[in-house]
C-alpha cells in the first residue's frame, strides 16, 4: 500500500514520517540529509518481504497507477523487488524542542490509516475488501513495528535527538533505537 509520508534511511532501517501537508514531513527528512539519505518525500510503498519484514521504497512509482485503466481491484499491489526494513515510524508534530513520546493505539493505527487515505488512487478505490486489507495490514503494522509521536523544531537539537537514536553501533540489541527520554502516554 502507499502512504503519504516522507522516509530517511538509517543503518538500522527506514525512519517513516507520517503527518498531513505542512506537518514538517519533508522538512525533517531534509534535516537529515547529512545523515541519512531521503527514500522519499511525499509518498512511500510500504509492503511485507517474503520473509515477512515490513519494508518501505519510494512511492514515486504510484503515479504510474494513476494513468492506467485498470480496475484497482485487478492492480498488482505487491512490493516492487527489496525493500528497506522499516526501524521505526513517527507521526511529527512541530514544537520548540524534540521529544519522542508513546501514543495509544486508536491513534497510532489513525495516524496510519489517514496517511494510506491521504493517496488518492486509494482515496478514489471504493473497494471494501481492498480498504479491509489495507487496515489489516496496518494493524499488523502498528503491532509489530509500532508508532511513535515526535515533536520537533527545525534546528540542529533535532538532527542530534534523531541522529543519536539511529547510529548504529556493533554489538547491540538496537533496543536502544525506541528508548523515550520523558515517556508518557498519550490518552
Amino acid at each position: 500500500m502507499f502512504m503519504h509520508a516522507s522516509a530517511v534511511e538509517t543503518p538500522c532501517g527506514a525512519l517513516v514520517f507520517l503527518g498531513p501537508s505542512n506537518a514538517g514531513k519533508t522538512t525533517l527528512a531534509h534535516l537529515l540529509t547529512a545523515d541519512f539519505p531521503i527514500i522519499h518525500e511525499d509518498c512511500v510503498y510500504v509492503f511485507r518481504e517474503s520473509d515477512g519484514v515490513f519494508s518501505v521504497r519510494s512511492g514515486q512509482f504510484h503515479h504510474e497507477f494513476l494513468f492506467r485503466p485498470e480496475n484497482p481491484r485487478t492492480m498488482r499491489w505487491d512490493g516492487p523487488g527489496r525493500g528497506i526494513p522499516i526501524a521505526g515510524i513517527w507521526r511529527v508534530f512541530k514544537a520548540k524542542r524534540p521529544a519522542l513520546v508513546e501514543t495509544s493505539r486508536f491513534f497510532a493505527l489513525r495516524y496510519m490509516m489517514s496517511s494510506v487515505f491521504e493517496i488518492n488512487i486509494q482515496h478514489q478505490t471504493h473497494c471494501p475488501d481492498l480498504e479491509l486489507e489495507w487496515f489489516r495490514r496496518v494493524a499488523e503494522m502498528e503491532r509489530v513495528i509500532g508508532l511513535k509521536e515526535f515533536q520537533f523544531s527545525k534546528n540542529l537539537s533535532t538532527v542530534h535527538y534523531v541522529t543519536d537514536r539511529f547510529r548504529y553501533r556493533e554489538g547491540d540489541n538496537h533496543e536502544y533505537l525506541f528508548r523515550l527520554d520523558n515517556p508518557r502516554t498519550i490518552q
